[in-house]
């Protein structure tokens, strides 16, 4: 992906976004709600909402991907690039039992009989750990609960070994109990098919232990980016540190006040000029009106900040206290 920008109308929404995933990498992309990441994902699927436009560069094992007409990106969609969504009802037709669903992701791309997409599909919903899979071949997706239903969504998106697997919040909606055996089979899953994953999530802890590296998005702008290692343990960027300090990932004692970032995330279209974060930054200062450049560092990594965190400052004094509730 280079420069990647996309716009709802005229309002910029993400901006000149650039990344790469070799096969096997293990990406996370995080950053608040209204950050970009999701509208990101869905420029590279090319199910962007009416009204909105991508443009820059998206190439997938040498196909470029925003220049391809609907029939054809619609053929490599779920093939070498495959989607999960955070709601598994948005992509299960609610009158068509699973087993018939997943059967048909796999005769759409493969050459194969009625009879063997139906094979594969009762494989694949054991694969992804569906209790009595022949039962559940005939069930609909209101009969099932809601992490069964991810399960036919994950076996579904690599029904094909797609070479790239984008994962958006697939867990959000589950207990943590499923959330931590759902995660256990994308991580196997992915493994085993040498699979590049983009796991998009707003909770890092799950990324630090799904991903090699992450990806910090702010405004529709990267802000920093690298190692999970280098970025969660010495943050540049005052943006990741805030996040870090105010996630589960901090060092908490019980009955200390909460720690959460000044201010809330603007609206489409309202973030500020130049740094997007320079608003709510206690580290700004006035050539922040300019977009600042990304600095490398060490490894890989890079920020784009004029005044980072001192590497050897703690996360949490880039935030606000906030005191608990009794």
């Amino acid at each position: 992906m280079r420069d990647l920008s996309v716009r709802f109308g005229s309002i910029p929404v993400v901006h000149d976004l650039t990344f790469a995933l070799a096969a096997g990498d293990r990406v996370g992309l995080i950053g608040e709600s209204g950050s970009g990441k999701s509208v990101a994902a869905l420029a590279v699927m090319g199910l962007l909402p009416d009204g909105a436009t991508a443009s820059g560069h998206v190439e997938a094992e040498g196909t470029s991907l925003l220049d391809l007409p609907e029939k054809a990106l619609a053929a490599l969609r779920g093939e070498r690039v495959a989607m999960v969504f955070q709601e598994p009802m948005t992509a299960l037709d609610p009158v068509m039992p699973v087993g018939t669903q997943v059967a048909a992701a796999v005769a759409l791309h493969q050459d194969v009989s009625r009879s063997d997409a139906r094979a594969k599909a009762r494989e694949l919903l054991h694969q992804v750990e569906l209790p009595d899979p022949d039962r559940a071949m005939a069930t609909y997706p209101h009969q099932l609960s809601g992490g069964q239903r991810q399960r036919v969504v994950l076996a579904m998106a690599l029904a094909n070994d797609p070479a790239v697997l984008i994962c958006d919040e697939p867990t959000t909606a589950l207990d943590v109990t499923i959330q931590k055996r759902m995660l256990a089979l994308i991580d196997r899953l992915v493994a085993d098919r040498g699979t590049a994953l983009l796991f998009i999530s707003h909770d890092l802890a799950v990324v630090s232990e799904l991903c090699a590296r992450v990806l910090v998005l702010y405004g529709g702008r990267l802000v920093e980016q690298g190692p999970i290692a280098q970025v969660f343990g010495a943050p540049r960027h005052p943006y990741t540190a805030g996040l870090l300090a105010a996630s589960a990932l901090s060092d908490v004692a019980p009955g200390s006040p909460l720690v959460t970032i000044e201010g809330s995330v603007p609206g489409i279209g309202a973030f500020p000029s130049g740094c997007p974060f320079r608003n709510r930054c206690p580290r700004a200062l006035p050539e922040c009106v300019e977009v600042p450049p990304m600095t490398a560092e060490p490894a890989g990594a890079s920020y784009a900040c004029f005044n980072p965190v001192p590497s050897s400052a703690p996360a949490a004094a880039f935030t606000r206290p906030t005191r608990r509730r009794r």
